[in-house]
């Protein structure tokens, strides 16, 4: 279903002057608001008039395009390449595609669109994300290469751009953007510049946040799995150092020992927790928390002079540690989703408490 969704949402966008085909183009179907829309990337159309932009779509590959009228150019940005387009459309099927924000490098996307060498047939391609920004995002395609038809890349390549690359989660498909650049300055590659729907938010009245349903559901499948007693003390058991060393910081912390002693099992419940997940996504999302150690990398020496030391008394400790999760939290931002950031962070400090990066000495009375 999602795929086929893909594939009708898809039109072929061109610029037709005194009966010649000037330049050719893909575009995206998009219901909001209770009207539809064509998005396109703006390169494709540039300022040409309405009566000279031909929107046209076909219902299966082989059977014949039918134009859609258009009522109007809403908004267009040259700068980040898009323009979108109200249609004269209907088609209920449509409306089941939803657009979305905060996917993640590695993730897996499609897009279709109408080549130049083969206007009369759409076709889809597979990529995967490689890099985002504030207003786009870089994908490279995955099996499929233009650069295998040597010279013939260009004619490959051309008219793809103004495709919809969507994300699919639990058989749904999610418009993130479209496609802009195929070509750079060295010619045609596989890695495509994209724009973000969200460049659009203003006229989108719901955009899914993919992070929320795509892995912080399973995240917090995975914390609410808290380990059990007997786990907690064989855990105690194999890594006497790093508990001795995390039960010696929270009586320092809390001061109260029993108050002590049940934090620190609720910080061990809480690491082993996080980590089972760490480990989870740090398989699936290699590049995103490549970047999460290179941020702890580049932190630890702060921790060590900045935030570790002797401490008055319970409430300076307290301080401390409250400034040092502030902080790391604005720089996990960076590439985390915001509630993501708030268990890595908890998970960073009470390693670092384990193993001495971060360590309070109670201040001795001369």
């Amino acid at each position: 279903m999602a795929l086929e969704l893909i594939k009708k949402s898809c039109v072929k966008v061109s610029i037709i002057i005194d009966g010649e085909t000037v330049k050719q183009g893909s575009g995206v179907i998009i219901h909001f608001s209770s009207k539809f829309y064509v998005l396109t990337a703006y390169h494709c159309v540039d300022d040409n008039e309405i009566e000279n932009i031909i929107i046209e779509r076909q219902e299966h590959y082989n059977s014949n395009f039918e134009k859609i009228e258009i009522i109007s150019k809403v908004e267009f940005d040259i700068d980040n390449d898009w323009m979108l387009l109200e249609v004269d459309y209907q088609d209920d099927d449509l409306k089941n595609i939803k657009t979305a924000k905060n996917f993640i490098a590695d993730e897996v996307v499609s897009f279709s669109g109408y080549q130049n060498i083969l206007e009369r047939d759409r076709r889809k391609w597979d990529a995967k994300i490689l890099d985002l920004a504030t207003s786009s995002f870089k994908i490279t395609l995955e099996g499929k290469s233009f650069q295998q038809a040597g010279e013939d890349a260009v004619s490959i390549a051309e008219g793809l751009s103004g495709s919809g690359v969507y994300v699919i989660k639990d058989g749904k498909p999610y418009l993130i953007g479209i496609l802009c650049s195929i070509k750079d300055e060295k010619g045609f590659n596989d890695d495509i510049d994209c724009c973000l729907i969200t460049n659009l938010i203003k006229y989108i009245s719901e955009c899914q946040d993919l992070s929320d349903m795509d892995y912080l559901d399973k995240w917090s499948e995975n914390l609410e799995n808290r380990s059990v007693e007997e786990e907690i003390e064989e855990w105690k058991n194999s890594n006497v150092k790093q508990f001795e060393d995390i039960i010696r910081k929270n009586k320092v912390l809390y001061g109260d020992n029993q108050i002590a002693d049940r934090k620190t099992s609720i910080d061990i419940k809480k690491y082993q927790s996080i980590k089972n997940n760490i480990d989870e996504y740090e398989d699936k999302y290699p590049e995103l928390f490549k970047k999460f150690r290179e941020i702890i990398k580049r932190y630890k020496d702060t921790v060590e002079y900045d935030f570790t030391g002797e401490v008055e008394n319970s409430s300076v400790a307290k301080e401390v540690r409250r400034s040092l999760n502030e902080s790391l939290k604005r720089e996990l931002e960076k590439i985390f989703n915001a509630d993501m950031k708030l268990d890595i962070t908890e998970y960073q400090i009470i390693e670092w408490l384990m193993d001495c990066t971060l360590n309070f000495i109670p201040k001795k009375n001369d």
